[in-house]
């Protein structure tokens, strides 16, 4: 018997740990809460991407200029007889025109990420969204089989108190007391009832006997 109550009192704490750690509520908070994290995670990425692009983009627009500039200068150099100041602008120019190509190609690339990355954050938020909506609808339904168990449980507490039972023992004594106060006062009510027909016919005897005396007389 000892050991019975023990293995179910361990059971009943095994299972009251599992229902906690599968509340649904719980779990589904703690999903979104993961899912709020890899958003904030996907936000940060995007902006670090919009970063590198627009660095990309700076350094093409300056070596853009700087290539422009260097040819001009170039230009400048010959129409002075200043063939190796020329040779030198023509040289740096090539420097920034490889670097032009070079940062196209990049931004390019950085611009591609950029979308896709952007295109991903849009349905994350879009996922997370319809879960926290659907979350409030999860509550609620969770809220209603709660109340239910409560009431279910609270009903089957009363049926099985021994408050309750003594409740219906006092319930049923008071009906027998009501019962006995019945009887009395109709038993009393009868005695009452005796007692005036006795006086009554005592009346009508000493009527008749008044009766029988004036019959005498005559």
């Amino acid at each position: 018997m000892v050991l019975r109550r023990i293995r179910n009192m361990v059971v009943a704490t095994v299972n009251d740990n599992l229902d906690k750690m599968e509340n649904p509520l719980v779990m589904i908070n703690q999903y979104l809460r993961d899912m709020e994290e890899e958003l904030s995670k996907a936000r940060h990425a995007v902006a670090q991407q919009e970063a590198i692009k627009a660095d990309f983009e700076r350094r093409l627009t300056y070596s853009q200029k700087m290539k422009k500039k260097r040819y001009d200068q170039a230009q400048i150099a010959v129409n002075s007889g200043e063939e190796d100041l020329a040779r030198k602008a023509l040289m740096e120019m090539k420097q920034h025109e490889e670097k032009v190509l070079q940062y196209e190609e990049i931004y390019e690339q950085s611009v591609a990420q950029l979308v896709e990355l952007k295109e991903q954050l849009g349905k994350l938020e879009e996922r997370i969204q319809a879960l926290r909506d659907k979350r409030h609808t999860l509550v609620a339904r969770a809220n209603v089989v709660k109340a239910k168990e409560h009431m279910n449980a609270s009903i089957n507490r009363i049926d099985s108190n021994s408050s309750y039972r003594e409740f219906q023992r006092l319930e049923a004594r008071i009906m027998d007391m009501e019962t006995k106060a019945n009887v009395y006062t109709a038993y009393n009510f009868d005695g009452e009832q005796t007692a005036f027909t006795k006086l009554e016919h005592e009346e009508d005897v000493e009527k008749e006997l008044q009766k029988l005396k004036e019959v005498q007389k005559a």
